[in-house]
């Protein structure tokens, strides 16, 4: 059997990282968790970063960067 994957994508919310999303896609349906920072100093300096690493340490994979959004991927596992 082929490979399969699951995907999620982390983004901010106009005009800077005051307030980022991981959405996951599920197969039924979206997964959105919403972390908000205090400041954009605060979100590019703290939790931009520190989601990004959240998702490596997950097994996440960065695929690709399209406009505001950070899309990742990584193996299916049925236990997540």
């Amino acid at each position: 059997m082929a490979q399969q994957w699951e995907y999620c994508i982390l983004a901010t919310a106009p005009p800077g990282p005051i307030q980022c999303t991981i959405t996951y896609f599920k197969a039924n349906g979206l997964e959105k968790h919403v972390y908000n920072a205090e400041s954009y100093e605060d979100g590019m300096n703290r939790l931009w970063p520190q989601l990004i690493a959240q998702l490596g340490q997950q097994g996440w994979e960065l695929v690709t960067v399209y406009q505001e959004g950070w899309y990742f991927k990584r193996p299916f596992n049925e236990e997540d």
